[in-house]
């Protein structure tokens, strides 16, 4: 039995491995306060339109991040960070690439909330749309120019476009969400100031776009929102793109600061999906070994226990029941 049990724990380790070592990929980087810092400088690893910036913790800011200034300061604020290198997201054999991203974001408001931020991904290294409702994404026609996949965090309720504030969106080629969510289903108010962790998915092999939000970092096992296409419907050229984060602010009294204080992300080569399901199959599997583990401990456990109690329990001088009637009869026979 002992043989059996050792031989599936190494069984099961070998497929935790399996599932913990994916493929390599053609671009993976982490940028941010727990790494190498943002860098909008020239020669830096971001490219910053309007008034995007990054301050003293290496951290991305998307509109001015003074605070207490006149509310003129914030009017029709937005800014555009694109990471400078491209992702390749069709290899040699036109086979197009799943990617996988992660960032930690926080929205703070002013007097009211402002528009709110997006993760955009365009087919050009540089682009900057209308602030406002249009959130630096989107030009002032609401309409794109250049070939579009945002996923936005809104925080306002604009009426030609938005059911309502606080949601998340999947946006294409126009800032009329294909699918939207109240955040409030996942108890979040997006411009509530606090840390919000952000998981973005795409599976070449589904078509789905997978958006997971969460107040902790740990990585929900159920999507928040997801959305079905084919990368090749919205960069049909030579899957070349640039990503990152936009933000904006209206003509108005309401504003925010946004702020990503963390981003990685990671293309993955295709036919390796695998990598989209680790962090679920990861923590299973290290359920399944726990169980495998206390069975055996348990049972040891009980016969250890159930040996002491036939044999006799320990009374508080160190004596069996046993032993403590044999004593008592030796000293009649001695009387």
């Amino acid at each position: 039995m002992g043989l059996r049990r050792c031989r599936a724990f190494w069984v099961l380790a070998v497929v935790v491995a399996g599932f913990s070592a994916p493929g390599s990929s053609l671009l993976d980087f982490s940028l941010g306060t727990k790494g190498m810092s943002f860098q909008c400088d020239e020669g830096g690893n971001m490219w910053c339109g309007g008034n995007a910036s990054t301050n003293s913790e290496g951290a991305l800011t998307l509109t001015p991040d003074g605070r207490n200034l006149p509310d003129e300061y914030y009017f029709n604020t937005q800014g555009m960070a694109l990471y400078t290198l491209p992702l390749q997201l069709l290899d040699n054999e036109g086979r197009w690439r799943s990617f996988s991203c992660f960032f930690r974001f926080r929205i703070e408001t002013g007097k009211f909330p402002g528009d709110g931020l997006a993760f955009v991904m365009f087919n050009v290294s540089r682009w900057e749309g209308a602030p406002g409702g249009d959130l630096g994404v989107y030009s002032s026609s609401g309409r794109q120019k250049v070939k579009t996949l945002a996923v936005e965090f809104d925080t306002f309720p604009n009426k030609d476009f938005d059911e309502f504030s606080n949601h998340v969106g999947v946006d294409l080629e126009s800032l009329r969400s294909k699918v939207s969510r109240n955040a409030y289903d996942a108890n979040i108010n997006l411009s509530g100031g606090e840390d919000i962790y952000t998981w973005i998915d795409y599976s070449v092999d589904s078509s789905y776009l997978e958006v997971r939000i969460e107040m902790r970092d740990q990585r929900p096992v159920q999507p928040f929102l997801r959305y079905q296409f084919k990368l090749s419907d919205v960069f049909s050229d030579n899957g070349t793109v640039f990503a990152g984060f936009s933000g904006s602010n209206g003509l108005c009294i309401c504003h925010n600061f946004y702020t990503i204080f963390d981003w990685s992300l990671k293309v993955i080569p295709a036919g390796d999906d695998s990598y989209l399901y680790v962090n679920s199959m990861f923590f299973i599997l290290i359920g399944l070994v726990f169980i495998l583990l206390l069975v055996p401990l348990v049972s040891i456990l009980s016969h250890v226990w159930g040996r002491k109690y036939y044999s006799g329990q320990r009374t508080g001088d160190g004596f069996g029941y046993r032993e403590l009637s044999l004593d008592i009869n030796e000293e009649e026979n001695k009387l």
